[in-house]
């Protein structure tokens, strides 16, 4: 994510216009005990900030969006503003004031359901043991509380170790891991929002081509407390294919696809909505 009057924008993470509109249709989410993977910045103009609260019926006074914009710009008041009793930010080092240090390469087992809503809005792809990193952020997350995350998608290459395919929250946040996704999203920016269907329910690895940098959205409730990821997800083509069942072929590209070298779009993965 790009930072906003931020001397070293490359090492902070943040919520944007799009994550701020993600947060105001978290419909069910309760913050009353929020941690975020690494401490958050606002990463956005006030014109925007104020758009978002008011499309979703909040309507925010100009000075107090002023007030949230002030200083340097932590996300703390933002969290709050949205309902949050008190945020903890946990980071592997303290140079951008984190209440927590601990490094998520490292299983992380002394804060187990512990919060209400952990949000990762863009470190879980700086960490380069990612499948310890998730598992430890899910096993922090309280019975019937929330795990949101935003990760890079597409067109973020050298961003971080990682982007992420709609593979990663499908397979995961399953119930056999305790959890139950409720969405997937997309975006382009806070205008560009598609949601997205399990390739498992639509029976054939996703194709979808974007011209644009695009992030991923999920968000997922603990269900009960089973330990998260203890057996390693398969991608769901494999596992069909393991398992004897069919797997549908990809869409062939139409002309214009081949003449422009790109793939064909899928539209049985995406569905265009507006936060």
């Amino acid at each position: 994510m790009s930072a906003h009057a931020d001397p070293n924008p490359a090492l902070t993470v943040g919520v944007d216009a799009a994550g701020l509109r993600f947060l105001l249709t978290a419909t069910g989410v309760d913050l009353a005990r929020t941690l975020t993977i690494g401490r958050q910045q606002l990463f956005l103009e006030q014109d925007a900030l104020e758009a978002a609260f008011r499309d979703h019926g909040r309507p925010l006074a100009a000075h107090d969006a002023r007030e949230l914009l002030a200083g340097d710009r932590w996300a703390e008041p933002l969290f709050e503003r949205l309902g949050a009793g008190s945020v903890s930010s946990l980071d592997a080092s303290d140079y951008e004031g984190a209440t927590i240090v601990a490094d998520l390469n490292r299983p992380v087992d002394t804060l187990d359901a512990q919060f209400s809503c952990v949000f990762d809005g863009g470190t879980l792809e700086h960490v380069f043991e990612f499948p310890t990193a998730l598992r430890s952020c899910m096993r922090m997350v309280a019975q019937g509380g929330h795990l949101i995350t935003i990760s890079p998608f597409d067109h973020y290459a050298g961003h971080g170790f990682y982007q992420l395919g709609p593979e990663v929250p499908f397979r995961a946040f399953t119930r056999e891991n305790g959890y139950e996704l409720e969405r997937v999203l997309v975006s382009e920016g806070a205008e560009r929002w598609w949601e997205l269907s399990d390739p498992l329910e639509v029976g054939r690895r996703p194709v979808l081509p974007r011209r644009r940098p695009m992030l991923i959205y999920a968000q997922a409730r603990r269900v009960d407390l089973t330990e998260p990821l203890r057996i390693p997800p398969q991608e769901s083509d494999y596992a069909a294919l393991w398992a004897g069942r069919s797997v549908s072929p990809a869409p062939r590209p139409s002309l214009v696809d081949r003449m422009l070298g790109r793939a064909p779009r899928d539209p049985a993965f995406m569905r265009r909505v507006r936060l």
